[in-house]
């Protein structure tokens, strides 16, 4: 279910990360949380629904290990990125904007939200493995 309100762990989403809401979508439990501004297409909800199917245990633990492990949150996203993007291979039939998409992805993935881990060539080659 999407949801306009803030996710239960907004609080210390905000500590962790400095998160300002209505720009991002957060996956919590078995909802979609995602402010007015945030982006809300069809790919970020395949996105956001990896989350959520990795969390379905114990999304307490999942968001516990999110926050404080920088290793642990770049793997959850680099497979939800994975499938993002398979989504948009899938239903992007202009390959211009299908790499537009995949440049966008990357500069997500290789920035600081996710622990800078990698740079943003590896980030695009990393999202288009399989």
């Amino acid at each position: 279910m999407i949801k306009r309100e803030r996710p239960p762990v907004w609080d210390k989403l905000v500590k962790a990360f400095g998160v300002e809401w209505g720009t991002i979508c957060v996956a919590y439990d078995k909802d979609i949380y995602c402010g007015d501004k945030a982006n809300l297409s069809t790919d970020v909800i395949v996105h956001e629904s990896v989350h959520l199917a990795r969390q379905e245990k114990d999304p307490v633990q999942w968001w516990e290990n999110y926050m404080k492990n920088k290793e642990f949150r770049f793997a959850e996203e680099l497979i939800a990125y994975h499938t993002q993007y398979d989504y948009l291979k899938n239903n992007v039939k202009d390959r211009n904007r299908l790499a537009r998409y995949l440049f966008k992805l990357a500069r997500d993935l290789s920035g600081p939200m996710y622990g800078g881990i990698v740079g943003h060539r590896e980030a695009m080659r990393l999202i288009k493995m399989k």
